[in-house]
C-alpha cells in the first residue's frame, strides 16, 4: 500500500523548516540505583544512531522505566519499547509540549 501526501504551495517548505526545527533527542534520567546508569545509556543509545541523547543525574528513585512523549516521535517511541521492555501503558506517557527542549524523556527505573 501507497500513500501520497499533495501539498499547497510553499508547504513544503514550512514542512522542511519544522524538520530542521525540532532536532532535540531524548532525555535520560537514573532513577534507579546504579551508578553512572544514566551516561552510559546516553552513550548507548547515540552508539545505536540517536541523535542529541542529553543525560541529567538522578530525579528519585522508580521501580519501573517510564517514557514521556513530549513532541511525536512514533519510531524513536517503538525503539525504546523495545529495547527497554516497556509492558505496561502506564510507562509511556503522552505530554505534548512543543516548547519542550526534550522529545522524550526517559526515567530509567530498576526493572
Amino acid at each position: 500500500m501507497e500513500f501520497q501526501i499533495r501539498l499547497n504551495h510553499g508547504e513544503s517548505d514550512q514542512l522542511k523548516a519544522l524538520a530542521h526545527s525540532r532536532s532535540y533527542g531524548p532525555h535520560v534520567l537514573n532513577n534507579a540505583y546504579t551508578a553512572d546508569l544514566e551516561e552510559r545509556t546516553a552513550k548507548f543509545l547515540m552508539a545505536q544512531g540517536m541523535q542529541f541523547v542529553a543525560y541529567d543525574v538522578p530525579t528519585g528513585a522508580s521501580f519501573h522505566t517510564v517514557l514521556t512523549m513530549y513532541f511525536p516521535k512514533l519510531y524513536a517511541l517503538r525503539h525504546l519499547v523495545s529495547l527497554f521492555g516497556i509492558e505496561g501503558s502506564g510507562q509511556i506517557i503522552m505530554n505534548p509540549d512543543p516548547t519542550s527542549m526534550v522529545d522524550i524523556e526517559i526515567r530509567i527505573g530498576e526493572d
